[in-house]
């Protein structure tokens, strides 16, 4: 029996750079009006409809990967 865990072959999330349009706490951390966070689609998605930020994921600018 094997010890070693079987890898994976999940890829990162894709994320997309969003601006806030008022201050929000993500992550855990205050961030004023105007920061630029790197967030999921999913995110984006829902801090767009709460009216945090002015984009959409499909109108966000996607993050280059590593």
């Amino acid at each position: 029996m094997s010890t070693t865990k079987p890898e994976t072959t999940a890829k990162p999330a894709e994320t997309v750079k969003v601006k806030l349009l008022k201050p929000h706490t993500h992550e855990g951390k205050d961030h004023p009006k105007d920061t630029e966070l790197d967030v999921d689609k999913a995110t984006a998605e829902w801090l767009y409809k709460a009216g945090v930020v002015a984009t959409g994921p499909a109108l966000a600018t996607p993050t280059a990967q590593a």
